[in-house]
């Protein structure tokens, strides 16, 4: 029962862990959408930039032809004897203006550069954004489909879970009650079971919720042999082996006389049980008894009557 309640509540486990993966992957989906808008608007950019180097170009390309025009001025004052102040003074103003417009153009041009080989950087890492996206879409495809599966599963084991509850909790109250019944000579005739399995006792029709430390190991030891009888019962076939821990230390004599007639019964439905006691007076009513000493000069445990046990195991 423990095994089911643990397997169901994984599921509850698996939906809280892919609720905050889905809710992860829907943060960084908008990251990426933001992404790509920036993207958008550096392309943008890097267009207005191309075109601004064209017009650049162009005004190089004045600034070219003017100064072009300049050489030949001096080259034609140089060669002629007349000399027109003015007109070189107009000469040397135009070429001065074209060549700090050409200056300014090439400062232009080296700041564009760099923008458009950072816009260029940008642009690739944002293709590998967008790849990782969609990576990231795929699997927030496949993260919702195993949500889906485990919304799902939860619903189905917890529909199986009420299920087996309601088809075992009564064939285990009954089967407890029986043996606490045998155990106190019929002073407690039923034991009740809560939704949690919590067992209670019935004394005379009524439920009785406070009973003594005694009473209670007589309760727990009634849920684990009823539990083990209906295993055997459900399986179709006798189990081979129960093995009980120190269950006689708590009872007074009669109750210990109780469960080892009780324990006779149950033979029928275990080929062996195992008692493991530290109590003399309960040797007489179990058909062999085995006693482990420690002894000191080994240091190992020494079983009176070994070879009888061996032979016993031996045959099983």
């Amino acid at each position: 029962l423990e095994g089911a309640k643990e397997t169901a509540a994984k599921p509850h486990n698996n939906s809280a862990r892919a609720q905050t993966e889905l809710k992860a992957r829907r943060e960084e989906r908008h990251r990426l959408e933001t992404l790509v808008k920036k993207v958008e608007e550096i392309n943008n950019q890097r267009q207005a930039a191309l075109s601004y180097a064209k017009d650049l170009e162009e005004v190089r390309r004045a600034a070219e032809q003017a100064r072009t025009e300049l050489e030949k001025v001096r080259a034609k004052a140089g060669s002629t004897v007349q000399y027109d102040e003015e007109e070189y003074l107009g000469a040397k103003g135009a070429f001065e203006a074209a060549e700090k417009l050409c200056n300014v153009a090439r400062l232009q041009l080296v700041k564009i550069e760099g923008e458009v080989k950072t816009s260029k950087a940008l642009i690739a890492r944002s293709e590998i954004d967008l790849e990782r996206y969609d990576e990231k879409v795929a699997k927030l495809k496949e993260a919702k489909e195993l949500l889906l599966l485990l919304e799902e599963s939860d619903r189905l084991l917890t529909e199986f879970r009420k299920h087996v509850n309601g088809a075992i909790r009564p064939r285990l109250a009954e089967l407890a009650g029986e043996f606490i019944s045998d155990l106190t000579d019929g002073r407690y005739t039923a034991v009740e079971l809560g939704q949690d399995f919590s067992p209670t006792v019935v004394e005379d029709g009524e439920a009785k919720a406070v009973i003594s430390g005694g009473e209670e190991d007589i309760l727990n030891l009634c849920m684990r042999l009823a539990l083990s009888h209906m295993l055997a019962e459900r399986s179709g076939h006798n189990f081979s082996l129960l093995i009980m821990d120190e269950v006689f230390g708590s009872l007074d004599e009669g109750r210990r006389m109780n469960l080892l007639a009780l324990l006779e019964k149950l033979s029928r439905r275990f080929e062996q049980i195992v008692v493991i006691i530290h109590l003399d007076d309960i040797k007489e009513g179990v058909q062999r008894t085995y006693y482990v000493d420690f002894d000191e000069a080994s240091g190992e445990a020494v079983i009176d009557g070994q070879e009888e046990l061996e032979a016993g195991v031996a045959n099983l």
